[in-house]
Order: structure tokens, then sequence, then C-alpha cells
């Protein structure tokens, strides 16, 4: 009887291991997704705010020196995760005073 259960347990550790592998690494990517995005919502409110606002150059043209800065030292800040940025500005204005929180 002793070596049956032994099979046994055997057997169902060779079931359990590969189920608890799989779900060990998609947690380990829900976590890693969960920290670039902590990450990312943390740095780029900061970096857009710092060169967005006062963007270097005449600032006759479009925005597009400020839009490669920004994009540079976002992607410099999330170095560390295999993440793709893009970044756009759009020129825009408040029609009314109504329409300034939508």
């Amino acid at each position: 009887m002793a070596g049956e259960e032994r099979a046994q347990a055997t057997v169902e550790m060779a079931v359990v291991v590969p189920v608890l592998l799989v779900l060990a690494l998609i947690v380990y990517n829900i976590m890693l997704f969960v920290v670039a995005t902590a990450r990312f919502d943390r740095i780029a409110p900061d970096i857009v705010a710092a060169h967005a606002v006062s963007p270097s150059g005449e600032g006759d043209g479009p925005a597009d020196d400020s839009v490669g800065v920004i994009e540079s030292r976002i992607e410099g800040a999330m170095a560390g995760y295999d993440v793709e940025i893009e970044v756009t500005c759009t020129e825009g204005g408040a029609s009314s005073g109504d329409d300034l929180l939508t």
C-alpha cells in the first residue's frame, strides 16, 4: 500500500507543478505590467510639466522639439521596461468658458 500512495503523490505532483509554474508566470507578468504602469503614471506628468510648459527654442513653429525631448526623457525613465513611447502634441484652446473642463 505504501508504494501505491507514493506513486499517486508523484503523479499528482507531476500534474500540479506545471499548472503552478504557469500561474506563477502569469502573476509575474501581471506584476511587471502593474509596476510599469505605476511608474509611467508617476513620471509622465512630471516630465510633461517640466518640459512642455517652458519649452526651449523660439516657440514660433510647432512643438516638435518639445515632443522629442519629452519622448526621450520618458523613454529614459522607462528604460528597464519593454515599452514603446509615442508622444504627440495638439494645439487647442477653449472656445468658451464652459468648455474648460471637458
